[in-house]
């Protein structure tokens, strides 16, 4: 697989991003309550994130965000590091949404979710 192509948006997002860690783990159950649970994988733990781009007063900003994450389609991976995080993670973007805020403002919010591909 190519290397994924790095994201880097004309203005940084907003300080209300948040992260999320869901850490995938198998579940075995067995009589009387009892379970044993272990990691599922080595990279059982991805960070799910919640990006805001907010008062981007410029459409070419806007246009520019929101037609990165449509060129990949939901599927192709880019390479990010979150502010004030330096790690480059890889992720993909299956969710955005483009809002109005005004005649000259709008705000974008996607979701990111990290993905370890080969």
């Amino acid at each position: 697989m190519a290397t994924p192509v790095t994201f880097a948006p004309p203005k940084a997002p907003s300080d209300s991003t948040t992260t999320t860690t869901e850490p995938r783990i198998l579940v075995a159950s067995y009589g009387d309550g009892f379970e044993q649970r272990v990691a599922d994988g080595r990279n059982a733990q991805p960070i799910l994130a919640d990006v805001v781009w907010s008062g981007l007063v410029s459409a070419t900003d806007a246009a520019t965000i929101a037609a990165f994450f449509a060129d990949r389609g939901g599927a192709e991976p880019f390479e990010y590091a979150l502010p004030p995080d330096a790690t480059v993670r890889r992720w993909v973007c299956e969710t955005w949404t483009q809002t109005a805020i005004d005649r000259y403002a709008s705000s974008i919010s996607a979701q990111f979710r990290e993905v370890f591909d080969l």
